[in-house]
């Protein structure tokens, strides 16, 4: 994962870009590499970067409301609505 990780925070914070754009192409190299099977590498690399994603945004969500940067009203009236949408 450090082979991954590296190279994705530089490249992403030089260019400001999002990590899976260079994550994805990059665990699909390695995972290709390490004779994976053929016909699931892309859906393994995709959630791969998906899964990356999950403890980076509990810890901005610490970190943010740490700092009183969360505005909770905001976040309770977009609830019901990002549930729905998560379902269809």
């Amino acid at each position: 994962m450090a082979l991954t990780a590296i190279p994705v925070g530089f490249v992403a914070g030089l260019f400001g870009i999002g990590g899976g754009l260079i994550t994805v192409p990059f665990l699909f190299y390695i995972f290709s590499s390490l004779d994976f099977n053929q016909s699931y590498i892309m859906h393994l690399a995709v959630g791969t970067s998906f899964a990356i994603i999950v403890p980076t945004s509990i810890a901005s969500v610490l970190t943010h409301h740490k700092f009183n940067a969360v505005d909770v009203d905001i976040v309770k009236s977009y609830g019901i609505h990002v549930i729905i949408g998560v379902i269809f």
